[in-house]
């Protein structure tokens, strides 16, 4: 995301414990987020504009985890 810039865009998935899986997340399904708000006149996420990824556990979850990130792709 551009330096500088108020807000950041996530997309909510699913895991289940165990289970090893591939997730598809389209650039059209990731949302802008302030803080717990969503801004108003963020623009849709530019694929152009992407300079970092994060990965959060969140929701307050609690206990051991182990994540494992093989690859992160972009398709055409």
């Amino acid at each position: 995301v551009e330096t500088g810039q108020p807000w950041s865009y996530i997309q909510r998935f699913d895991t289940e414990a165990g289970v090893r899986r591939t997730y598809d997340l389209p650039v059209g399904g990731f949302q802008p987020v302030k803080g717990s708000s969503i801004p108003s006149g963020a623009p849709p996420l530019a694929p152009s504009g992407i300079s970092r990824v994060g990965i959060y556990i969140l929701d307050k979850q609690q206990g051991p985890f182990q994540l494992i990130v093989g690859a992160i792709d972009s398709a055409s």
